[in-house]
């Protein structure tokens, strides 16, 4: 079953005489809970982002000469400015990550709706349960619905969803730009260290970019509407 697609191992699953239907049902709550623990760790690895940057920005502040970490006075801040632009971009590949395990547990839930509850896929009533507690708009239930009842919104709600993704990755390599010009002119930080650190948040902002871009818009989005 290797390389079996989902629809394959889907289709083998419900088959199985040893399969339930108590079985079905248990493992498609798994599937759900499965979707909102993705969705609370998208939603960590945003806001950690967010606490890094505004740290960087606090930390070069020229009017702050020191600070007390855990009883400890700290007066040279060069080491936390190197490593804030690293975990930026570790946190923005937490996220896609997340994104991405997401819409593998919603193209299996749907697939298995399409098959063991087929008055529930037709309808899409299925959507509204897979829901999204992440920070994106991307509950993807409403805009099954919008899509017929209000277009214009749909509209809406599908470009959001899509800038807001565009946006993992544009907000974090803007700042990361901006973080080593600043880096890179502090005398203070030698040119070694800040190359070093440049090197690995390359490394992992590439990874979330190459992630989105062999994923494309269409499976972490949605793989159904825009596929």
């Amino acid at each position: 079953m290797r390389n079996a697609t989902i629809s394959e191992r889907a289709k083998q699953f419900l088959e199985d005489k040893d399969v339930e239907r108590e079985d079905v049902r248990f493992f498609l709550l798994q599937l759900l809970e499965l979707g909102r623990l993705c969705g609370q760790s998208a939603a960590k690895g945003i806001s950690r982002g967010v606490l890094a940057a505004l740290f960087f920005v606090l930390l070069s502040n020229p009017k702050i000469t020191e600070a007390e970490l855990a009883g400890v006075k700290i007066e040279e801040f060069s080491f936390f400015r190197l490593i804030l632009p690293v975990a930026i971009s570790y946190f923005s590949l937490q996220t896609v990550l997340a994104l991405d395990a997401h819409g593998l547990y919603t193209k299996i839930y749907r697939e298995i709706i399409k098959r063991h509850y087929p008055a529930w896929h037709k309808s899409d009533f299925s959507e509204l349960l897979m829901t999204w507690p992440g920070p994106l708009s991307m509950h993807l239930g409403p805009i099954h619905f919008d899509f017929s009842e209000h277009p214009g919104l749909h509209k809406i709600r599908m470009t959001a969803a899509i800038s807001q993704m565009a946006s993992a990755i544009v907000v974090p390599i803007a700042f990361g730009a901006y973080a080593y010009i600043r880096l890179f002119e502090d005398n203070r930080i030698p040119d070694l260290a800040a190359k070093a650190s440049l090197t690995v948040a390359v490394v992992l902002m590439g990874a979330s970019a190459l992630l989105l871009i062999l994923l494309g818009f269409t499976r972490v989005v949605d793989g159904k509407m825009l596929s």
